[in-house]
């Protein structure tokens, strides 16, 4: 590994959705990413302050292939970390929230007033036989302007290279 690279050998970075405002918007359709050649998948969710009531509520979902396919509620959430705070400026500290498993998280938890920094963590091995990719969806809040994005990390990768490299992460 190149010295003080991670990127393709200890990490890759991917798209869950691109940033959207939900004042304009009905939801944000996750990206699938196939989980063939990583071994853990974090979901980061990235919000800006928002409306009281206007909490995003996340899902995790799995399939049987690329697009189309058989697709269905991957029912292991059972907790997850944020940071919330009026303005994320880097004094904040993780926060863990628990909740009985469930395919979906309230990731706000009545906090769409302050900014965000969320994520879930999930296994390949979570994924029900036949189902090899994961996607995160986010549902339609209220008509407020909230923003929202999201990114998937990779970690634990079975094939280590060069980022230029590495396999697409839905193929």
């Amino acid at each position: 590994m190149p010295s003080g690279n991670g990127l393709g050998y200890i990490f890759d970075i991917g798209s869950a959705f691109t940033p959207v405002d939900f004042n304009t918007s009905d939801a944000a359709t996750g990206h699938r990413v196939h989980m063939r050649n990583a071994t853990n998948i974090a979901f980061v969710l990235y919000k800006g302050a928002g409306t009281a009531g206007a909490d995003p509520v996340v899902t995790v979902r799995e399939h049987d292939a690329a697009t189309s396919g058989n697709s269905a509620d991957l029912v292991v959430i059972t907790e997850f970390y944020k940071k919330t705070e009026t303005t994320l400026d880097g004094d904040e500290t993780w926060a863990r929230v628990a909740q009985t498993a469930s395919a979906s998280a309230n990731m706000g938890l009545t906090t769409a007033e302050e900014e965000t920094l969320a994520v879930l963590q999930f296994t390949a091995a979570q994924l029900s036989a036949g189902y090899e990719w994961i996607s995160c969806n986010i549902a339609a809040t209220v008509a407020n302007a909230q923003l929202v994005s999201g990114l998937y990390i990779l970690t634990g990768l079975l094939v280590q290279r060069e980022p230029t490299l590495l396999a697409q992460l839905n193929a």
